[in-house]
């Protein structure tokens, strides 16, 4: 069977067949009933290609029980969308040291936690703030990394400002996923570039440096 590239997806039709993984699955839910909506996916095809999918609640009885994080699936005959250009989804890499990243926990309701650390890559950094249980899964994978410094990918990060300062920070929402030390060519791009002391200045168009998310906005 021959597949269809997300590249090469258009609006025009419907009749494509794409071999995906899944990077993140996450449930849609209406912010005021709590209803839900159906599950978003985000997709990745072999070369490196993303898209966001989503599969309302009217399908989600046959399929949700087979959706997982890392699977591959072949998808067949579906509609295409043009992007909007209002998501926020930001991918960021940096290094963190391991020993500056701090852990709050409320003392009115423990449930509530946030862990803070920062992000740089040799001459910016970025401030970031995992929240509850996701902060807590980030702090125990730190754990079992021995190395004082380690290269971190955000995935699907939020980005924010304080109200106070109108700093920017990346956050967590129900996309976002992290990757330490990964085996990945930003990641060994960060490496080498703070090894030489000097910042990489190449683009890329799917992993920002700490530099390229202080441009950006909060959309």
């Amino acid at each position: 069977m021959t597949f269809n590239t997300l590249l090469s997806l258009t609006t025009e039709k419907i009749v494509w067949s794409v071999r995906v993984r899944a990077q993140a699955v996450w449930k849609g839910i209406n912010r005021k009933t709590n209803e839900f909506k159906g599950f978003n996916i985000i997709f990745i095809d072999e070369q490196s290609c993303r898209i966001h999918a989503f599969m309302s609640e009217k399908l989600c009885d046959g399929y949700a029980l087979d959706l997982k994080e890392g699977q591959l699936y072949s998808l067949s005959n579906f509609n295409v969308h043009k992007y909007k250009g209002d998501e926020i989804n930001r991918y960021v890499v940096g290094m963190c040291e391991k020993s500056a990243v701090t852990c709050l926990v409320s003392a009115e309701e423990p449930s509530k936690s946030r862990v803070k650390f920062k992000l740089y890559d040799g001459r910016n950094e970025a401030i970031v703030t995992f929240f509850n249980e996701f902060g807590q899964a980030f702090e125990r994978a730190l754990k079992e990394h021995s190395e004082e410094h380690v290269v971190i990918i955000v995935a699907s990060a939020k980005v924010n400002k304080y109200e106070a300062n109108q700093e920017i920070y990346l956050s967590n929402y129900p996309a976002t996923r992290f990757y330490i030390n990964q085996n990945h060519y930003s990641v060994s791009k960060i490496q080498k570039s703070m090894i030489l002391g000097t910042e990489d200045k190449d683009e890329d168009a799917t992993i920002f440096t700490v530099k390229e998310i202080k441009q950006l906005g909060k959309d």
